[in-house]
Order: C-alpha cells, then sequence, then structure tokens
C-alpha cells in the first residue's frame, strides 16, 4: 500500500460516520424531492462503499487520487424507476435540486456503441446545493459528493445479471455469446420501449373511455376503466346505490369505486361482454336489485357506508338468482363472493331471497 492510499484509507476510516450520515440524509431527502414532485419510483435505496471496495478502486490502473474526496462514489444512491422515460424525469429533478459535477457524471445510456454490450444507467456525482448547506443539519455535510444512479427496472435487471455472470467487457465473452447478449439487449431495450407505450395508450384510454360509454356503450368492452367509469357516471348506478343506502340509514362512499375489478370475471361468467348490455339490462332490473337489497339487508347493516358501485353486488345476485343453470352460484360465490365453505349456503340464501321478492 502506498503512502497516498495509506492517507486515503485513515481519512476514510474518519470520516465513515460523517460519510453514512450523509447518505442516509440524500436518500432521505430524494425520497422525499420525489414524492413532492408526483414521481412515482419503484425504489430508492443507498449504501456507503465498503474499505475493501475503496482499496480496490485506490489499486486500478490509470487512477490517480489523491485525497479522498477525489473517490466521488464513496456516498451512492440507486433510484429504480419503473418506466424508461422516467429516467430523464427523475435527472431533470436531480439537476434542479443539487450541484452537479459535470466533469464526473455519465450518461452511460449514451454512451454505449450500437451494437453495444450492456444496458446500463444514468450516473449523476452531486453534492448538497448551496441553499441546502447553508441550514444547519446540512452543514457539516458541504464538499461530500455522492453518485447518484438511476435506471429503469428492466436496466437494473439487466445490470444485475451481468454483474452476477462476472464479465466487465465484451472482450471477454466468445463472439457467438457476445451476439446473443446483444441481441437480448436489444430485446429490452424494446420492451422498455414497449411498456412505456402500453402505459401511455392505457392513460389515453382511461381519459376517453367515459365519451365512448356516452356514445357507443354497446362497443365498450367491459374492463376495469370502463367500468369504473360507468360507475361513476351512470345514471342508474347512481340511483340505485343511493336506494339501497336509504334501506337502512346509510350512504354511499364519495370516493370512487374500490372492488370493480372483482366484479370483471364475475360478469364475464354471466354474459355481460358490453358496458351497454350491462347497463340495459341494470336498468330492467332496478325495481328488483332495490328489493333484493331490502330484504337482503339486516338491522346489524344499519347506517352503514357504501361503496359507491355496490349496485353491481346486488344485481349479480338478482341475475345469479334468476339464472336457471344450478352450478352457477356455486361457481360465482366460490371465485370470490364469499369465502369457499360458505359458497353453498349463501347460494340458497340467494336464491331464497330472490323467490320471495319475485314471488
Amino acid at each position: 500500500m502506498t503512502d497516498l492510499t495509506k492517507n486515503i484509507i485513515e481519512k476514510f476510516d474518519l470520516e465513515h460516520e460523517l460519510y453514512f450520515d450523509f447518505t442516509n440524509k440524500v436518500h432521505l431527502l430524494i425520497s422525499d424531492l420525489l414524492e413532492g414532485s408526483g414521481v412515482r419510483v419503484h425504489s430508492v435505496t443507498c449504501r456507503i462503499k465498503e474499505k475493501n471496495s475503496l482499496l480496490k478502486k485506490l489499486a486500478k490502473p490509470g487512477h490517480s487520487y489523491v485525497h479522498l474526496s477525489d473517490v466521488t462514489d464513496i456516498a451512492g444512491i440507486r433510484i429504480t424507476t419503473f418506466f424508461a422515460d422516467e429516467v430523464d424525469r427523475v435527472a431533470k429533478l436531480i439537476e434542479e435540486e443539487f450541484a452537479i459535477d459535470l466533469v464526473n457524471s455519465t450518461d452511460k445510456r449514451a454512451a454505449l456503441d450500437p451494437d453495444r454490450f450492456g444496458y446500463l444507467s444514468l450516473h449523476h456525482v452531486a453534492s448538497l446545493a448551496d441553499e441546502r448547506t447553508n441550514l444547519t443539519e446540512y452543514r457539516r455535510f458541504n464538499n461530500l459528493k455522492v453518485e447518484i444512479q438511476t435506471r429503469s427496472i428492466l436496466q437494473h435487471a439487466w445490470a444485475e445479471i451481468e454483474h452476477d455472470l462476472g464479465y466487465k467487457t465484451a472482450l471477454g465473452i466468445p463472439n457467438e455469446i457476445r451476439r446473443r447478449f446483444s441481441r437480448l439487449a436489444g430485446l429490452l431495450e424494446l420492451a422498455d420501449s414497449e411498456f412505456v407505450a402500453i402505459r401511455d395508450a392505457l392513460m389515453t384510454y382511461e381519459d376517453t373511455v367515459s365519451e365512448k360509454i356516452e356514445r357507443i356503450p354497446q362497443l365498450v368492452e367491459i374492463n376495469k376503466a370502463s367500468l369504473e367509469s360507468f360507475v361513476m357516471n351512470s345514471e342508474v348506478v347512481r340511483r340505485i346505490d343511493e336506494a339501497i343506502a336509504r334501506i337502512n340509514g346509510g350512504t354511499v362512499e364519495d370516493a370512487g369505486p374500490k372492488y370493480v375489478e372483482v366484479e370483471i370475471p364475475r360478469l364475464a361468467r354471466l354474459g355481460f361482454d358490453s358496458i351497454g348490455e350491462l347497463e340495459n339490462s341494470i336498468a330492467k332490473h332496478e325495481a328488483l336489485v332495490i328489493a333484493f337489497a331490502e330484504r337482503w339487508l339486516s338491522d346489524a347493516d344499519r347506517g352503514l357506508e357504501f361503496a359507491k358501485g355496490v349496485t353491481l353486488l346486488y344485481f349479480e345476485y338478482v341475475i345469479v338468482a334468476e339464472a336457471r343453470d344450478k352450478t352457477l352460484p356455486k361457481e360465482l360465490f366460490e371465485s370470490g363472493i364469499g369465502l369457499r365453505a360458505e359458497s353453498e349456503q349463501l347460494a340458497e340464501k340467494v336464491i331464497a331471497t330472490y323467490q320471495a321478492i319475485s314471488g
């Protein structure tokens, strides 16, 4: 060990606790900044470089470290996003909130060759901005640097597996296997892009489905977004929800529907394919649904706050009871309306309640 390396290691030992506190402080700060900006990420993790790792870094040829501060990745933060385009959103936030060391920061995504080996991330070397180091709680961290890595889940998966394989460069891998790596990197890049496109398509669908339901309900399939929109906007659902709540002096929640997604397979099993078909059937059965709920609810249910869209549950009960298929009630109840052990008893109660109100 050279005298220079020894001095750096001694300095590291002296300042280890300071770097530990700094790393955790930056971790909390970034987590708060992301939450405050509305950027939802998969994870934010932190680490402080271990002494053995620092020794290996100092011993690498081609690098000359004179001071501990020359090592810019002692404190490390990793931000893993769900989508590839969110890496740039996170980068913008980091660049706005921290002082960036442009010389040591690298966008390894842009540095890759077209036939690249690897699938890498965005690295910022940063320190706290003056506005923060002027504050008492941050003052002792003045001039300390942290490496902030940002990448998508798929980029992270690639990097972790690549690291586990133990090969640092393409030159260390046989040509045929290198070609397989290149194909896989292209597939992952395509997958990252497709996830972004799928997310955007879902957002567009959610934004436009209400208008489609109003205009062409028979052509709108039943899915999570369409059923939520239907429950939120349908006059007949609102009317029945409120009638059910009034039976025992209850109320309907102001919040959006909570359990809509579990209704989708049941409605499909009952033969409903479109929102228009569902709406027509609910309107046709409105009186029966309300009568069923009135007979079903007991005094113990008085004053309940019902979830928006509770209409669907009692509507399903009515349709199940109307069906001639005697296996249908048990099958549906086992799929989520009640516990499996109670499904047969529940089916009998549903049918008995329906018979009592329908004569």
